[in-house]
């Protein structure tokens, strides 16, 4: 039969045919193997009967009394072949220090030289197990030395087998293995057949060609899905991962191939072990892998009512989150043009009363008052802000700022040279609309509402302080955590995005109070500048 053939055999065929060659391939070899080990006890236990036989016949009374000439020597003979019915084996010679027969089954060879020339080392007080050609045959034959009263070695016994008895001993017990072998074959061809029907219908009644199709789909949808895949068995080890968790983790520092390990080992905070236990699901829950953060939903895989394994799906947060800053960025664009708006509106209607009541000496004092204190913001932020992007957030700010009747103060120190990374604008404008606006909102209620911010670049670093003139902050670890706020419910994530923003840039931020400022924050971002900007 050609390989392709049996490739494209029904699983029920291949797995019968498989099944029962591996089943006579072990039986044959046990059978072997225990056959073997009948074998060599069998002769074991011939030989230890041989030598126990020798042994009786060495200490006895009669041979030695015989061979040391105070007992009549005839009576060995009698011992002998009495004792040789008895024991079952097929001869017992008693032999002198020249090797002279004593006794024999064969009265006529007596006062003869034993043969087989195996019985020199006996005479020389060795005791052992021989196979030699003696008068009877080929036979297994087990030497003791005779000693009598004073240790002084008198004679020889030789006790022996035939081998054919042996032969027909060791036969009968490979011949006793046949019958379990016949029963265990048929046992193996019964059980193949009901094994390929049971994988059978575990498998849905498909043939092995369907499965591999459905596994390459499979891996060709794991491929092209933007989401990371992960499984793990009921083990909490890792059986499955995808193109793209393998890049989202490579980006984490985690470069092992995971397949094979336990997922608590290698992925922090990962809560796989507890869906294993509770069997409860989770959907977009935050995860930070080695700094890199995630949005992860994590489903049991439950077979036949039992969790079986859990297999979690995720995005690396970072583009999402991007995303929703540039919203956030453009929200506040918004608030800042609408400022902006609402500001120049109220300019417009004072000089439209002044126009309308003829004030026009006071118009020109206000207009020119207008005019120099923007020509003042737009060229200081111009001359210290290099980035356009950030600078026209600056002026929106001051607009807000005047808006809610607090000044917003840019120190002169301030210089921000552009960015050779656009995406640089966005997250310093994030950073920077959250602390202004939450220093707003805590000079409300203040008498004096002052806002100081310095930005000042040095040595690859951009340092940023921003400090306000309201009550001090208490709780300067708190503010940072994600839903903390004294303003009441659905506040408290500004600041929390504010950190974690910092954090992932791999800069510092630094929350203190003194008697002037209520607050002042210190935050030192990397910051790389373009070249001539």
């Amino acid at each position: 039969m050609k390989f392709r053939e049996f490739g494209q055999m029904k699983l029920t065929t291949k797995m019968s045919l498989l099944v029962s060659a591996v089943t006579l391939a072990v039986l044959l070899i046990n059978t072997v193997a225990v056959g073997y080990e009948n074998i060599m006890t069998t002769e074991s236990g011939l030989e230890e009967r041989v030598r126990e036989v020798a042994h009786i016949t060495a200490v006895s009374p009669t041979v030695i009394s015989g061979l040391s000439g105070r007992g009549p020597v005839n009576e060995i003979q009698t011992y002998a072949n009495k004792l040789m019915r008895l024991s079952g084996v097929q001869f017992v010679v008693v032999a002198d220090m020249k090797g002279d027969r004593k006794s024999h089954p064969n009265s006529s060879i007596l006062e003869r030289q034993i043969v087989g020339g195996d019985f020199e080392a006996a005479l020389h007080g060795r005791e052992y197990i021989s196979h030699a050609r003696g008068t009877l045959g080929n036979s297994l034959r087990a030497y003791v030395p005779v000693y009598d009263d004073a240790g002084k070695q008198i004679g020889i016994v030789l006790v022996g087998i035939l081998m054919t008895n042996v032969d027909a001993a060791m036969k009968r017990c490979v011949v006793s293995l046949l019958p379990g072998l016949c029963l265990g074959l048929s046992v193996g061809l019964a059980g193949a057949f009901l094994l390929s029907k049971s994988i059978k219908k575990i498998l849905f009644g498909m043939e092995p060609y369907e499965i591999a199709k459905t596994f390459e789909e499979k891996n060709a949808m794991l491929a092209s899905i933007r989401e990371g895949v992960l499984a793990v068995d009921k083990d909490g080890v890792i059986n499955l991962v995808n193109t793209e968790s393998r890049k989202i983790f490579t980006k984490a520092g985690i470069t092992e191939d995971l397949v094979g390990k336990l997922a608590a080992d290698f992925i922090p905070n990962t809560r796989m072990p507890e869906v294993l236990k509770t069997g409860e699901r989770e959907f977009d829950r935050e995860q930070n892998v080695n700094g890199v953060n995630l949005i992860t939903n994590r489903v049991p895989i439950v077979i036949g009512g039992k969790i079986e394994g859990v297999i979690a799906t995720f995005r690396d947060r970072t583009e999402m989150k991007v995303m929703a800053e540039r919203l956030t960025q453009i929200n506040q664009y918004a608030e800042s043009l609408r400022a902006q708006t609402h500001e120049f509106m109220n300019k417009l209607h004072v000089i439209m009363g002044m126009v309308h009541l003829k004030y026009y000496d006071e118009l020109t004092e206000y207009i020119k008052e207008i005019a120099g204190n923007y020509h003042m913001e737009v060229g200081l932020v111009v001359r210290c802000v290099k980035d356009k992007a950030l600078a026209g957030f600056l002026l929106g700010q001051m607009s807000y700022c005047r808006e809610n009747k607090t000044t917003l103060l840019l120190s002169e120190d301030t210089f921000v040279p552009e960015p050779v990374a656009p995406e640089m604008s966005h997250e310093v404008i994030s950073i920077l609309g959250n602390i202004l606006n939450n220093a707003v909102d805590a000079l409300r209620n203040e008498k004096e509402k002052t806002v100081f911010l310095e930005m000042i670049y040095r040595a690859r670093t951009l340092n940023l302080k921003v400090c306000n003139t309201g009550p001090n902050i208490r709780n300067a670890e708190q503010i940072f955590e994600k839903g903390f706020s004294t303003k009441g419910p659905g506040r408290g994530y500004g600041l929390f995005a504010v950190r974690t923003a910092i954090s992932r840039l791999g800069g510092r931020i630094r929350v203190t109070s003194d008697k002037k400022y209520g607050a002042i924050f210190q935050i030192s971002l990397p910051y790389e500048r373009k070249q001539g900007g």
